[in-house]
């Protein structure tokens, strides 16, 4: 459904939601051709395609520099940093760059608006200096990109998540109190009420009608985005606090399910029906792990074809895949297993592959896990 667009830039991994890409350039340069005739002098199509894209290049490049900031500090302050994701409300997000430390994330944080801010001051002062210098329709361009790069230092400094001034903030709080999840949550609150002021300007501007209904749909988008960062960044976190205090053994002490390669098809899609919500099915021969199985691969076969083949013909190998072993720490194997990748990794103990997993079959183990321990600390409470 959100299909993503990977490439890389100066060896930084970029991720970018095909639709919302379209979505946030689309609006930006309606934006920016309904704003042309009114602020500048433009006359022909021309000379307003010339402006609409002299204004959307340093739109870009203020975007791109801010980001580029973040990324140093980042680099610099030895964070694993694993990608940057453009959105309309943010591009840090936790499931691409985990917090390390309270002093690294208030340092990122507040390195990308401390940038915007010092870009508005050049870009100000080139308009203040330049007004009878230049053609009046180029010192409005600069006053422009001041404005754009104040406007993205302010909503930055925002204190919820997933600003960046959400960032600083829940650096502030975790120094204080010690605790990230409790940090995550409180900035996760405050980005829930700005998500309500958000959405009540926009419908406001929308109402309104013309110019001011596009900057009425962007504001709904930003704040539809940020109802989507919180709760996926909150959650993220979540996990991988919990799964750094626990072993991979612990989720996995017996293995995962298994079959035997030489079993046919017929007789085993049942079984694979069954568990299908477990992940695949690790498959064995001669007492050795030789290959991954589930109903993806069981599809392309025509069903006259199920009593003649076996397991054996249809599996995937697993001689491509990343491994962890039983005794390393949870967040070993959830680091392997992207939210946004179909992976799979396999588990080892002494040597031995004895399981497979991918993340939905990480999060449904480890659910099902904290649940036991409640109850248990329910138990002896009692």
């Amino acid at each position: 459904m959100y299909r993503t667009l990977r490439f890389s830039i100066c060896g930084i991994e970029i991720r970018a939601t095909v639709s919302w890409a379209l979505v946030a350039l689309a609006l930006a340069g309606i934006s920016v051709w309904l704003a042309i005739p009114r602020y500048f002098d433009g006359d022909t199509l021309a000379q307003q395609s010339l402006l609409l894209f002299l204004i959307l290049s340093g739109l870009f490049a203020s975007l791109s520099v801010h980001e580029l900031a973040h990324i140093f500090v980042a680099r610099r302050s030895g964070c694993d940093l694993v990608a940057l994701s453009p959105q309309l409300a943010g591009s840090l997000p936790d499931t691409l760059f985990e917090a390390c430390d309270p002093g690294s994330e208030v340092r990122v944080g507040i390195a990308g608006p401390a940038v915007s801010w010092l870009l508005a001051g050049v870009a100000g002062a080139v308009w203040w200096l330049t007004i009878d210098q230049i053609p009046a329709d180029l010192t409005r361009i600069f006053g422009l990109f001041a404005m754009v790069n104040l406007g993205l230092a302010v909503v930055g400094l925002m204190p919820g998540y997933p600003f960046d001034g959400g960032r600083i903030a829940r650096g502030l709080f975790w120094y204080l109190g010690g605790d990230l999840m409790n940090a995550t949550k409180i900035v996760g609150y405050i980005g829930y009420v700005l998500i309500m002021g958000a959405m009540t300007v926009g419908v406001f501007l929308l109402v309104e009608g013309g110019v001011t209904a596009v900057w009425g749909v962007w504001i709904l988008l930003t704040a539809y985005m940020i109802n989507r960062s919180v709760g996926t960044g909150i959650s993220h976190v979540f996990w991988s606090e919990t799964s750094r205090r626990l072993r991979v053994d612990d989720l996995y002490v017996g293995g995962t399910r298994r079959i035997q390669a030489d079993v046919p098809i017929d007789d085993a899609i049942e079984r694979m029906l069954e568990g299908h919500e477990e992940g695949p099915l690790l498959v064995f021969q001669d007492g050795q792990a030789v290959g991954l199985v589930d109903l993806g691969s069981i599809r392309p076969i025509p069903r006259r074809l199920w009593t003649e083949k076996a397991i054996g013909d249809v599996m995937a190998p697993i001689d491509q895949l990343r491994s962890t072993t039983t005794s390393s720490s949870l967040s070993t194997l959830v680091a392997l297993l992207p939210p946004d990748q179909d992976a799979i990794a396999l588990i080892t103990r002494d040597g031995v592959v004895i399981g497979a997993a991918d993340r939905r079959d990480v999060v449904r183990r480890l659910q099902n896990y904290l649940a036991a321990e409640r109850v248990e600390r329910m138990r002896r409470g009692r």
